[in-house]
């Protein structure tokens, strides 16, 4: 019978839910993975949880590069032609437009100006 928070075949790893041995002498704490934003609620050995695609961070709990708007995560869609990325601001979602570009996406002209 294993301690609390071990398993396995001869207790040498962690419970789901907890993080951290072998690499620690504490107690280990339950992972605090975003049961909306992860893929289950386990974590790495160093209480990294797995996201969803769109979502990153320890616990899921912010936007993946490329996606904005924390809870939904929507992808940023800067345009290829008028942006110099294809991340966004997270939290806008306002693209970084080339010069002579406007809009969220960067996918716009500026007034006088035709041809991204």
């Amino acid at each position: 019978l294993c301690k609390p928070a071990f398993d396995g075949p001869r207790c040498e790893q962690c419970k789901s839910g907890f993080h951290s041995y072998p690499n620690s002498a504490f107690l280990f704490p339950v992972c605090s993975c975003d049961p909306h934003t992860s893929l289950d609620v386990s974590c790495t050995p160093s209480g990294q949880c797995r996201c969803q695609p769109n979502y990153s961070g320890a616990s899921c709990d912010q936007c993946a590069p490329g996606y904005y708007g924390y809870p939904s995560c929507a992808p940023c869609g800067c345009s290829a032609e008028g942006s110099h990325y294809s991340h966004c601001d997270r939290l806008s979602g306002q693209c970084v437009c080339r010069p002579g570009v406007v809009g969220r996406r960067c996918d716009a002209c500026t007034h006088g100006l035709y041809g991204i």
